[in-house]
């Protein structure tokens, strides 16, 4: 952290000192390298100035995500960002909970899915503690109810994980500037909950076999999962995919998922 936030103020160039620079009287290695240590030293307080006088801040990021390889993901990208530290992180419920009660963070990432709880719960415990937080949803699920129940929590942003995950950077920042990040496919349609003379136009019925596809999705089952649960390949599981994407309008499994729950297509889900 510190090398990025020099490098960000670094009101030297090293680069160009070593190529151009032609000191007045021969030097031997030890001089050289007292001489590059004393200027690095000189500038990492003057960057450090910069960084005071700026009014500079690092933005503490707390990350639970039962998931190992989009924790790591996630991890990585906050720490090359250069404005923001991962200050803490937890793989379930329970350690979300401890990391919760403890509370070192400005902006709390959650997952929802969590395999020993509900994210949603976390969301509260954190407004409840320390309300001064914000709180971004990074989840699989865009069940319009999950949703709504986790802005009610208290959730100021909402991303989903099959988008772009690197989109999570940009929006620590604009939830830490007063802004919402939130997925445009699903801040559209909650829009369009408060626009009741505006309903969903008709849409292609199901077969039984898209019906059961989607439940499948909707549970986060993976394509090669749904095939050898409903004794099809993975190319027939695409083909049906790809046929919901149509009939539903959206172009990923999140928007599918919101869609239809939406519509009621999913029962009790």
């Amino acid at each position: 952290m510190t090398v990025q936030i020099v490098k960000r103020f670094l009101p030297f160039n090293f680069q160009a000192f070593n190529a151009r620079t032609r000191f007045p009287c021969p030097m031997n290695s030890g001089q050289r390298l007292e001489w590059g240590l004393a200027i690095l030293t000189l500038t990492i307080i003057m960057a450090w100035s910069r960084v005071w006088g700026s009014g500079y801040t690092v933005i503490r990021t707390a990350v639970i995500e039962d998931d190992p390889a989009v924790l790591a993901h996630l991890c990585r990208l906050i720490r090359e960002s250069g404005d923001i530290e991962v200050s803490c992180s937890a793989r379930n419920f329970d350690e979300g909970t401890k990391l919760v009660e403890a509370g070192d963070y400005d902006v709390l990432m959650c997952d929802l899915g969590l395999p020993d709880g509900s994210g949603i719960d976390l969301i509260r415990k954190s407004m409840a503690l320390h309300p001064q937080s914000d709180i971004i949803v990074v989840t699989m699920f865009a069940d319009h109810r999950k949703v709504l129940d986790s802005i009610k929590a208290g959730a100021r942003g909402y991303l989903l994980k099959d988008e772009n995950l690197e989109d999570c950077v940009p929006g620590i920042r604009e939830i830490q500037r007063g802004g919402s990040p939130i997925n445009p496919f699903i801040a559209r349609k909650l829009l369009e909950r408060f626009q009741p003379d505006t309903p969903n136009g008709p849409m292609d019925a199901l077969s039984e076999r898209e019906h059961d596809v989607l439940g499948l999705l909707a549970r986060g089952y993976s394509y090669a999962e749904i095939a050898t649960l409903l004794g099809i390949s993975t190319q027939t599981v695409g083909t049906y995919v790809k046929r919901l994407y149509r009939k539903l309008e959206v172009n990923s499994r999140s928007e599918a998922v919101f869609e239809a729950s939406s519509r009621g297509l999913l029962g009790g889900l």
